[in-house]
């Protein structure tokens, strides 16, 4: 699979995919796939899609998922390609539980386009800071259970008890159970892309 700067077969060719690697030109240099594919399912990798172009024969993916090397996008010619492509419309609402993948944008909120968020309060005490003092951080799991366009009904567990078993919770924070509550949060940004993300080898 070629991988151009430009979606057009004359532009320069800034990757190529051979069966287990990527030769990316600019660097001169093969990377083993892991290394700047995006695994989505279990032992399952692929190029997260930035764009279509309008003819939709262009697909335009990211092929730095880890910050292997640097900044890195191109264009796949999709009518000459025989790879699945798959929206995260469609993937993220097929899974069990998800995250947000960036903190800032932890909310939920009570009903689609609402424009205040709950406030419940998912920080529990984790960890030391040098002065002493407890710290503050995320915890919490959410259980996708419908859509709603780029919005997702969701029940939010706090703490997570995700891959704990109820002796292994209670041990660890010191209650019998975690506060559920139902929500809806926005799961896509405006260009379609995951604000949440999941664990594609489960626990």
């Amino acid at each position: 699979m070629v991988i151009y700067s430009q979606p057009d077969l004359t532009s320069d060719t800034v990757a190529v995919w051979r069966s287990t690697y990527i030769y990316v030109r600019q660097s001169d240099t093969s990377f083993w796939f892991g290394e700047v594919m995006a695994e989505y399912a279990y032992e399952t990798v692929g190029f997260p899609i930035l764009e279509i172009s309008p003819d939709s024969n262009w697909i335009r993916v990211a092929f730095n998922c880890h910050d292997s090397i640097g900044s890195s996008d191109g264009w796949i010619l999709r009518r000459r390609s025989r790879e699945i492509f798959e929206l995260w419309a469609d993937i993220i609402p097929r899974q069990g539980a998800v995250y947000f993948i960036d903190d800032e944008d932890v909310r939920f909120y009570d009903s689609p386009e609402s424009d205040s968020a709950l406030t419940e309060a998912l920080r529990i005490e984790y960890g030391y800071r040098s002065d002493g003092t407890r710290t503050l951080e995320w915890n919490y799991i959410i259980y996708p259970q419908s859509v709603q366009g780029k919005w997702m009904e969701v029940i939010v567990e706090t703490p997570s008890a995700y891959c704990l078993s109820p002796k292994e919770f209670k041990l660890y924070y010191g209650i019998d159970e975690p506060k559920r509550f139902h929500a809806w949060i926005r799961y896509l940004d405006d260009t379609g892309r995951p604000l949440v993300y999941y664990f594609p080898r489960g626990c």
